[in-house]
């Protein structure tokens, strides 16, 4: 693998968050315009600041991925541990075939990103920067 050559499982991550900062704002979008929704949804301004937060951080992941910045692999990682933990309390307090998928999608990120050749590709990234200054 060359030097500025990302891992494909990165590019798979980068394509997972721009889907769902797609999904949150599509979602924010049916709330604050009602008309373009088939069902009517509630606009409830604290859940839908949250929503938009989140698309905006999982926009800013998947550029920060895609640029192998370090920083990335640390938040990705956070997430993916976070994801972990709250789909293991879901299937807990009530089980689902959806937080089954979740918790499975979530251990496999936390697998992938824990791989030595993720790891080097943030990392030399990273040394490449400073090279370059």
């Amino acid at each position: 693998m060359s030097v500025n050559q990302r891992p494909s499982g990165v590019t798979a991550l980068v394509i997972l968050e721009i889907s769902l900062g797609v999904l949150l704002s599509t979602r924010f979008m049916f709330a604050l315009f009602p008309t373009l929704a088939a069902t009517y949804f509630h606009f409830r301004p604290v859940r839908e600041a949250v929503l938009l937060v989140f698309a905006t951080v999982d926009f800013i992941l998947a550029y920060c991925l895609w640029n192998g910045k370090t920083r990335a692999w640390i938040t990705a990682l956070v997430f993916a541990l976070l994801g972990i933990v709250f789909s293991g309390f879901m299937l807990f307090i009530r089980p689902a075939l959806g937080g089954m998928a979740s918790l499975i999608i979530e251990l496999l990120i936390l697998y992938y990103l824990m791989q030595p050749k993720v790891q080097r590709h943030f990392r030399r990234s990273k040394q490449l920067r400073e090279q370059q200054v």
